[in-house]
């Protein structure tokens, strides 16, 4: 039976895996209760995290974050905007974007509905437009992770859980992994004997110690 590779096999820089996986849990804790609101009927209803706070979080993560509007369309009766959100990953320093779309509607005289293009209400498109670039925005950054509120109106959705325990830990299964390969790889009992003592109860070693003697 072939043994997979662990991620702790796979990644070459210890030290940078330990710390991405503290960012990715970091942006995947839930915002704080007291910001969350309710969003309005146009949104759909049920739990939002208003834009400031989401500005706010990109701010203090990222430090410098771009937002560059692709497209405004109308839509129906609403104005539809899509943004893309350039930031730099704090810890591996790479470019990086999510994209976003968000749509109001286009508000109405009294009396009309929303479909009658012919009373829509002087500056609603004025108002709109930065109004479904904010939503945009939030739905961009929601793909970054939970704390810019993606999951809050999600059920049974699950914790985020580090990949990696700590950077030692990383190093001591890497190490072990190395010495493994090396014993295996031992073509004489002398050179099976400059594993370090520590390694020596390993089964792996009393194997090919057996095979070396014959």
């Amino acid at each position: 039976m072939v043994k997979l590779p662990t991620l702790q096999d796979l990644n070459k820089d210890v030290e940078v895996a330990f710390k991405k996986d503290s960012f990715n849990y970091l942006v995947n804790q839930k915002p704080p209760k007291k910001w969350i609101k309710k969003a309005p009927a146009f949104m759909g209803g049920g739990d939002y995290l208003p834009i400031d706070k989401v500005e706010f979080l990109l701010t203090k993560i990222f430090q410098t974050v771009q937002v560059e509007i692709k497209e405004v369309k109308q839509i129906a009766n609403s104005v539809n905007v899509i943004v893309k959100l350039h930031y730099i990953h704090p810890v591996t320093g790479d470019k990086m974007f999510q994209e976003g779309t968000g749509a109001v509607p286009l508000k109405t005289d009294s009396g009309h509905s929303a479909s009658d293009m012919a009373h829509i209400k002087s500056g609603s498109v004025m108002t709109g437009v930065p109004a479904a670039k904010s939503l945009a925005k939030k739905n961009a950054a929601e793909e970054i992770g939970k704390i810019f509120g993606a999951d809050l109106n999600r059920d049974n959705t699950l914790a985020f859980k580090g990949s990696y325990a700590s950077i030692e830990e990383i190093q001591e299964k890497q190490e072990l992994t190395r010495v493994k390969n090396f014993i295996q790889n031992c073509t004489s009992i002398e050179e099976l004997e400059t594993v370090p003592e520590e390694y020596m109860e390993l089964e792996e070693f009393k194997n090919q110690y057996k095979k070396l003697e014959k």
